[in-house]
């Protein structure tokens, strides 16, 4: 934990939320910095990172495998990827239609992984009750070494 006290970039979609996010973690005591970057364009080295989080984005790409290609461009040999997903169910319809995000079968993640460069992908298990189950898919894989 102590590492990623010291040092946490972050991005997201809008200025604002990027804002938040920031003044959030540094109200922890987490030091952060509020990247504004394309995200097919990462503005980081090869292999810098350990771990990413992607939480609901990936389905908003036109392209996501040009994303997760990105993904693994920054990662670290060996280093891991949780990608959280909208769920095809009533719920994933209508963001769906909101946001006109696409909605992936799990085949499909897992050939995007695959074919990203990524490997030992699993879809996490889920609560079988509340909103995440209703919301979310989870999954985990690694940068190829």
């Amino acid at each position: 934990m102590d590492e990623i006290r010291q040092f946490m970039p972050g991005m997201r979609m809008d200025t604002q939320g990027a804002l938040t996010a920031g003044n959030r973690l540094s109200n922890l005591g987490i030091a952060n910095t509020m990247v504004e970057a394309d995200a097919h364009h990462l503005p980081f080295p090869n292999n810098s990172f350990e771990l990413i989080i992607c939480a609901h984005l990936l389905e908003h790409f036109t392209d996501p495998a040009q994303l997760l290609q990105e993904f693994n461009r920054v990662l670290k040999p060996g280093g891991t990827l949780i990608l959280c997903l909208t769920q095809r169910s009533l719920h994933g319809f209508w963001v769906h239609l909101k946001w006109r995000a696409q909605i992936l079968r799990s085949t499909e993640v897992f050939q995007l992984l695959a074919g990203s460069g990524f490997e030992n992908v699993k879809k996490l298990e889920r609560p079988r009750h509340g909103i995440f189950q209703r919301m979310s898919d989870a999954y985990t894989a690694n940068k190829r070494c």
